[in-house]
């Protein structure tokens, strides 16, 4: 690419910010993991920038679509309405609060230790749970938490929601990590998250912590949202350049975006989910990267107003994958490219109404395009389109 001012660049990496021109905002709390590799929060429309809890390398801004955690006492695992069963051979699960550091750092994880003895059925149970009713069915459904082996080895953890196919295993290991189950087009107004013993589903004793439970509608977690007596939404973020700021920049016959993120959790598994999004803030028209989840390829999507559209993909990285994409358009071809890999695509684009982007943005009214829920690292525009090669090239050192 010749050397040239990008029109538009935010290096979320290293400037370690959100700043003008972009209008952000995100009306309520986010966690996100600070540069110390602990959990931390920042407040209603401030930015957050989110850090690899394990390398503390730089993550840029967490990006999220809207989310409820519609289960009450998100870390009060001895208070009503969560509860304790026990089944067959099991014994009364042992709830210890304030047993550990957290991954926030306080000291308010807890202690959970159950035994359903010699029992090897399905019957044979010591666990914990709490019931969700309410629910519009049919839904799609991610319970999760936070747990850590206490023992100092690996332990077998039964953990589920109530209609989880045959139930769930995780493995508890000597550090912390979130673990969840997505659950599709459940059929059900009733849900629960369960978590202890469970024979053939996990070993016959548990000596864990656990931290910070969840659920919420959809298919992949998103960052921790606390509750106590009542369920919490958490807002989506959005990032918008708009007005003079973008016509200014906007050349409508030809440029190049970049866009280097990371999905953190899993890739989303609804088609559409976009990043680096032109439109006129009114429809799903304009210039887009997208997931095509049910085809496993993300895309390079030039789409006129009248749902003519001009596209070229590549197959989905795994999630954790740093992701560098290149995009090139003019009226009559995309080229794209995504970590070194490239795909072009030409065809006829007819008008598009284009008068803003939405460097990340939940769904604008009457749009079928939601949002990438990702960390992103950078983005960028030129006022110029490269060809497939230098796409491709820059992909790798951008």
């Amino acid at each position: 690419m010749p050397l040239m001012k990008p029109a538009f660049l935010a290096d979320y990496r290293n400037a370690r910010r959100v700043r003008p021109p972009i209008a952000f905002t995100r009306n309520s709390l986010q966690s996100y993991a600070g540069p110390l590799g602990v959990l931390a929060q920042v407040a209603a429309n401030e930015p957050a920038i989110t850090f690899d809890a394990a390398t503390l390398a730089c993550l840029g801004t967490p990006n999220e679509q809207q989310s409820t955690n519609v289960l009450l006492r998100s870390n009060a695992f001895s208070t009503s309405p969560w509860d304790t069963l026990v089944l067959g051979t099991g014994t009364a699960p042992t709830l210890t609060p304030n047993a550990g550091v957290a991954p926030d750092g306080t000291a308010t994880a807890w202690r959970l230790q159950c035994n359903i003895g010699a029992g090897t059925t399905t019957g044979d149970q010591s666990r914990i749970f709490q019931d969700v009713s309410g629910l519009a069915s049919p839904h799609d459904l991610t319970p999760s938490i936070w747990i850590k082996s206490n023992t100092g080895v690996n332990q077998s953890v039964y953990f589920r929601n109530v209609t989880g196919v045959g139930g769930s295993t995780v493995t508890a290991t000597p550090e912390w990590r979130r673990v969840w189950i997505p659950n599709a087009a459940v059929a059900t107004t009733t849900e629960s998250i369960q978590i202890g013993c469970r024979g053939t589903h996990s070993q016959g004793s548990i000596d864990v912590l656990i931290w910070e439970a969840q659920m919420e509608l959809g298919l992949m977690p998103t960052s921790n949202v606390h509750t106590d007596g009542s369920t919490v939404t958490r807002a989506a973020t959005s990032q918008i350049i708009s007005g003079s700021e973008f016509t200014s920049r906007y050349n409508p016959n030809a440029m190049t975006v970049v866009a280097k993120f990371v999905v953190p959790y899993a890739w989303p598994t609804i088609n559409g989910r976009g990043l680096m999004w032109f439109n006129s803030g009114t429809n799903a028209r304009g210039i887009a990267l997208v997931a095509a989840v049910e085809n496993g390829v993300l895309s390079a999507v030039q789409r006129d107003d009248s749902g003519a559209q001009i596209t070229a993909s590549l197959p989905i990285p795994a999630a954790g994958t740093v992701c560098t994409a290149l995009m090139s358009f003019t009226p009559a071809a995309t080229n794209f490219a995504l970590n070194g890999a490239s795909a072009a695509a030409s065809g006829s684009r007819g008008v598009m109404t284009i008068d803003r982007l939405h460097v990340h943005e939940s769904r604008a009214s009457g749009s079928n395009l939601g949002p990438l829920n990702c960390a992103l690292l950078k983005a960028a525009w030129y006022p110029y389109a490269a060809s497939q090669a230098e796409c491709a090239a820059m992909s790798l050192s951008e």
